[in-house]
C-alpha cells in the first residue's frame, strides 16, 4: 500500500467515527490513501494508523478544484484498470479518516483505479499545502476583500491553463498589519503549466492591474492607502526560482484571516 493507491473499502473496516467514509447505502466504497509512504512503512508499533479520503464520482471536472486550487477539495482523474478509461473523482479534505494497520495488513484489497505520476504530485502538493498554512493579516483582508470575489471572477476563466496564483509581498508585510498610510505592495505571479503558455494571459494580466488601479487608485480611497502591485506577470513552472516559491503566499479561493474560528486552510505557502 502506497500513497496516492486507490483502493476498494468493505464498510465494515471503517469505524462508526467516520460516517462519510464509506455511504450509507453501499456495501463497498472507494478510497485513496493519502499517508506519506514512510508513515506508512513504519512499524504499527510506532505509527499504527494509515490515513485515507474517500473519494465521490464526478461527471465532469470543476476547474476550480484542480491543479489543488481549493484548499478544500481536489478533483482529479484516474483510469479504470479494467476498461482502460478516464474518470473522474473528488477529493475533501474534511473527511479523512484512519484505519489501524493491524485491521490493513494482510488484506488483499481490490484497486480499480489508478493515477499517474502528474496526478500523484498534485494530491501531494494539495496535501501539504493543508499544512502549510498561511493567515495574513486582518489589514491587508480589509484591503483586498473589496476585490476579492472581482479578482476571482477574473482567474476563473483560466483556471484551465493555470497551476497556481501566487502572492509576493514587499518587506515582509506577509507578517503584519500595516499602518493605514502605508500601501501595501503585491507582486502576482501567474504559474502555468510547461515551458509555453497554451493561451495568452496578457488580457487577464491587464485586467488585474485595472481591477487593482479602480479601487487602491490615489482618487478611490485618499484617506486610507490600499494596495500596490509592483508588477503582475506569467510564468512557467519550469522557471519560477525556489527562492520565490519559498517567499510566496500560494493564494487559493478559501481566505482566511486571523480573525477566523476555528482557524483553516486557505493559503498554502
Amino acid at each position: 500500500m502506497t500513497q496516492g493507491e486507490i483502493i476498494e473499502l468493505d464498510a465494515s473496516f471503517v469505524s462508526s467515527d467516520f460516517p462519510g467514509a464509506i455511504e450509507s447505502s453501499s456495501q463497498t466504497g472507494l478510497a485513496i490513501v493519502v499517508s506519506h509512504d514512510c508513515d506508512i512503512d513504519a512499524a504499527a508499533d510506532r505509527d499504527p494508523l494509515v490515513e485515507f479520503i474517500p473519494l465521490k464520482r464526478v461527471k465532469k471536472l470543476d476547474r476550480a478544484k484542480t491543479h489543488t486550487k481549493s484548499a478544500r477539495s481536489l478533483q482529479f482523474e484516474a483510469k479504470n484498470n479494467e476498461v482502460n478509461r478516464t474518470e473522474f473523482f473528488e477529493a475533501e479534505a474534511p473527511s479523512k479518516f484512519s484505519l489501524g494497520k493491524s485491521l490493513l495488513w494482510g488484506q488483499d484489497f481490490l484497486r480499480p483505479y489508478s493515477i499517474d505520476s502528474e496526478q500523484l504530485l498534485e494530491l501531494v502538493d494539495w496535501l501539504s499545502a493543508r499544512y502549510r498554512r498561511a493567515a495574513l493579516p486582518n489589514e491587508f483582508e480589509n484591503r483586498y476583500k473589496r476585490i476579492r470575489g472581482q479578482f476571482w471572477d477574473l482567474v476563473r476563466n483560466f483556471n484551465h491553463e493555470l497551476l497556481a496564483v501566487l502572492f509576493l509581498f514587499d518587506d515582509g508585510q506577509e507578517n503584519r498589519d500595516c499602518k493605514k498610510a502605508e500601501p501595501y505592495v503585491l507582486s502576482i505571479l501567474l504559474i502555468h503549466p510547461g515551458t509555453e503558455p497554451t493561451t495568452s494571459f496578457e488580457p487577464l494580466i491587464q485586467k488585474i492591474i485595472d481591477l487593482f488601479d479602480s479601487q487602491y487608485g490615489a482618487d478611490s480611497h485618499p484617506e486610507q492607502a490600499g494596495i500596490e502591485i509592483r508588477h503582475c506577470t506569467a510564468m512557467s513552472e519550469f522557471v519560477l526560482p525556489l527562492a520565490a516559491y519559498r517567499r510566496a503566499i500560494h493564494h487559493r479561493i478559501e481566505w482566511l484571516s486571523y480573525e477566523s474560528d476555528p482557524p483553516g486552510p486557505v493559503v498554502g505557502v
